[in-house]
């Protein structure tokens, strides 16, 4: 079963064996969105008591994750990240 939830997907391939695929082109930007979707694979995983291995993969082969900064984006609490 697959499900698609913002730019991240789960690919269920047996209850107990899951594939989460990063799919924000081009570059896999982690923002807002894309934290929102962990957060949501997050609690799903607990949910899911036969759930024994996740496997992360990105959807472009040149770029697993690459860091996004925006205002929205930043946790509370934490300095900005200078380049």
């Amino acid at each position: 079963m697959t499900e698609s939830a913002a730019q991240v997907r789960v690919i269920e391939e047996s209850p107990a064996y899951w594939r989460i695929v990063f799919d924000n082109p081009p570059l896999n930007i982690v923002g807002a969105s894309m934290f929102a979707g962990l957060q949501n694979l997050l609690a799903r995983m607990d949910a899911s008591p036969n759930l024994r291995v996740a496997v992360f993969e990105s959807a472009n082969p040149d770029f697993y994750l690459a860091q996004g900064a925006s205002a929205s984006s930043k946790p509370q609490g934490l300095p900005a990240c200078r380049s």
